[in-house]
């Protein structure tokens, strides 16, 4: 019997065989999920589960159903049991909403430990199944190389931690050699004796900035009241030595209506770059160069500005500044460093920071830092 005889009309005929064929994808879709490396898990109100996959059981090596009615806390490890709660609860009055999940673990047959990312999904208007669907993914090995990562990096910032410091020791004592040394030579040697200097102060810079970059990766945040005024008169006290330093002039305006809490050491380092790279970059043919510095602090934030009259930065470079090794002139040198441990140092701090800048004219870097009180 053909399909026409069932129907009064042909265009009758168009219904029925999409009902057909939408049956057969759908049949073909399950299968293709149900078979595929994915794992779905459904568990109730109650948190029993009532469903699991095929690849389910087979990677946790349990027998086919025998999870079923159980808790699914029964195979939760117990630091991801909250996880599984805030899943299920931010979506347990939104049908057909999900929520995103990352490194849920759970215990296999055998008590061996499985990461999974993924999505749960509410179904609790689906008259089949109902209950909340959790679609996941084996994360195992990108857990197993994260965490390699993390302990070779941990590694990595103890070694340069400690060799900068190791370093910082024998460039002292050269540079103290030097100016010993020079006394004993002709005034004709002194721009030899300079160049060392130079040399030396150069690579204790680099060497401190590496330390900088290591302490602030690895230690927790010291957080103490900032006296504002006198950090930055000991960072101006710090970099006097630099080329014609002694010539610019230093505004400083600070407006504190609360007393501010935050980690000093890092505050400094952010602080001390941007001030020493305003003292290296300013224009030594201008009249009347400047480097304004100006806080405002309040119980919830503060706002710091620094801002200068110097040579500027190139349009092209603006979104590279922070990027670690770039150097934006060739004006002065440097290991390129500095503003990448700004960005870093502000990351800890939960702190953000914008540069506006005219070559030939000057910068300002504005700072917010959140109060820490």
């Amino acid at each position: 019997m053909s399909l026409t005889n069932n129907f009064s009309t042909p265009q009758d005929v168009l219904p029925y065989k999409a009902e057909i064929l939408i049956n057969i994808l759908h049949e073909k879709y399950a299968k293709f999920i149900l078979q595929s490396e994915v794992l779905l898990l459904i568990v109730n109100e109650d948190f029993g589960v009532e469903f699991t996959s095929d690849t389910f059981c087979d990677l946790l090596h349990y027998p086919n159903k025998s999870l079923i009615d159980k808790t699914v806390f029964s195979i939760i490890s117990p630091e991801s049991h909250q996880d599984v709660r805030i899943a299920i609860e931010s979506i347990k009055h939104q049908p057909d909403k999900t929520h995103r999940v990352q490194d849920i673990s759970l215990y296999c047959v055998h008590g061996y430990q499985h990461f999974f990312d993924g999505l749960v999904m509410n179904l609790q208007d689906d008259n089949q199944k109902g209950g909340f669907l959790f679609y996941l993914h084996n994360a195992t090995e990108r857990r197993k190389i994260e965490v390699k990562l993390k302990d070779l990096n941990l590694e990595l910032d103890s070694f340069v931690y400690k060799a900068s410091h190791d370093l910082r020791a024998p460039l002292a004592s050269l540079a103290g050699l030097i100016a010993l040394t020079e006394m004993d030579f002709p005034i004709q040697a002194k721009g030899n004796f300079d160049m060392m200097k130079k040399s030396v102060q150069k690579l204790d810079k680099f060497v401190q900035q590496l330390a900088h970059y290591s302490r602030n990766e690895n230690i927790e945040a010291n957080l103490v009241e900032i006296d504002f005024q006198n950090m930055i008169e000991e960072i101006i006290e710090a970099y006097k030595h630099l080329n014609h330093a002694d010539k610019i002039q230093f505004d400083i305006n600070i407006q504190a209506t609360e007393k501010f809490i935050s980690d000093d050491f890092r505050l400094k380092v952010i602080l001390s770059n941007l001030i020493s790279n305003a003292i290296k970059y300013h224009q030594t043919n201008q009249a009347t160069p400047f480097i304004k510095i100006s806080i405002i602090a309040n119980e919830a934030d503060c706002v710091i500005v620094v801002e200068d009259n110097g040579i500027g930065i190139k349009t092209a470079y603006l979104d590279k500044i922070f990027d670690m090794f770039t150097r934006a002139t060739d004006y002065a040198e440097g290991s390129g460093l500095g503003l990448y441990i700004t960005k870093k140092a502000l990351e800890k701090l939960k702190a953000t920071i914008s540069v506006a800048s005219t070559e030939g004219k000057g910068t300002t870097f504005e700072i917010w830092v959140p109060n820490f009180i």
